[in-house]
């Protein structure tokens, strides 16, 4: 028996509804990327309320949090509107700051269709949780996302080309006084996510060069035998994360990495602790369809324009 179908829930409307209410709480809970194609929703209340920079930065167990603000403060004032996790460090990691840290566990993401940028995808839910050593996720629960580094590339049809992928960290926005008068960055949600380089894989053998598909693998070569891209932490000199503060509306969409095992597979892996451990990772095309396409470059030839 066929029953009714549940309608979608488009995160697209709920945001621009809320860009008229005049009382909604700033910044937006409901809100969209620059160019409209991403929509985020975040619950009302902060789970972590009113924590000091350092206080979120011991609780996250994130060294460089302070020094991250700081630095996103910086190009900020430089006129930057599209961030990327790059660049030496150039601040303190002690600097005081004169607003609180508000911090949500979550955020809700929507994309939109590649064959149909009219249609919303289903919504997925990206974690940001702190370490824990008395529960199953002793290192925190961090999903991944695709980040746009490009203002030019726009996501889906632009594929990994001006994007990277990054682990979420901390998910976060910033409370000042209510007497202080400049109040930068308290605007918008903020992340601090750590960055993930992909590393060219061999290209094809040779024997396949007559073939039509064989002038595909370009800009990045994927492992060949699955044909997901491969991924490495990318790390400062000093061994430690790279790891900056993006706005969220920078995010793109919530893609699957999952460990690279060649030969014997480490039997200390865990879906706990497998973003910690592992040191190669596999771009996992094959978990969602809307992300296959994109991965892929099928033909976005009959894609409305929006």
């Amino acid at each position: 028996m066929w029953g009714a179908t549940r309608p979608k829930k488009n995160l697209f409307i709920a945001a621009i509804n809320l860009q008229n209410n005049l009382i909604a709480l700033n910044p937006f809970r409901s809100f969209l990327s620059n160019r409209g194609h991403t929509a985020f929703h975040l619950i009302q209340q902060p789970d972590l309320k009113s924590h000091s920079v350092l206080e979120a930065q011991a609780v996250f167990q994130l060294p460089d949090f302070s020094g991250a603000l700081e630095d996103y403060f910086t190009r900020a004032r430089l006129g930057i509107s599209t961030f990327t996790i790059a660049g030496r460090r150039s601040a303190s990691h002690t600097h005081e700051f004169p607003f609180k840290v508000h911090v949500w566990s979550k955020v809700a993401i929507q994309g939109r269709q590649f064959h149909n940028l009219l249609l919303p995808n289903d919504i997925r839910t990206i974690f940001a949780t702190p370490p824990s050593p008395d529960s199953q996720w002793k290192f925190g629960r961090n999903d991944c996302v695709l980040l746009n580094i490009d203002d030019e590339k726009e996501w889906p049809h632009s594929s990994l080309e001006g994007h990277c992928v990054a682990i979420v960290k901390m998910i976060f926005s910033l409370s000042y006084p209510a007497n202080h008068a400049n109040r930068p960055g308290a605007d918008r949600f903020l992340a601090y996510c750590e960055r993930f380089d992909t590393v060219n894989q061999p290209p094809p053998p040779q024997q396949y060069a007559h073939l039509p598909c064989y002038q595909a693998w370009k800009l990045y070569y994927p492992d060949y035998f699955s044909g997901c891209y491969v991924l490495r932490k990318a790390l400062r000199s000093s061994g430690a994360p790279f790891g900056d503060v993006i706005p969220i509306s920078q995010f793109r969409a919530q893609v699957a990495v999952a460990p690279r095992l060649r030969n014997t597979a480490d039997i200390h892996l865990t879906p706990y602790n497998v973003m910690t451990y592992a040191s190669e990772y596999l771009l996992n095309k094959f978990w969602d369809k809307e992300l296959w396409y994109a991965f892929e470059n099928a033909d976005p030839c009959s894609s409305p324009a929006l």
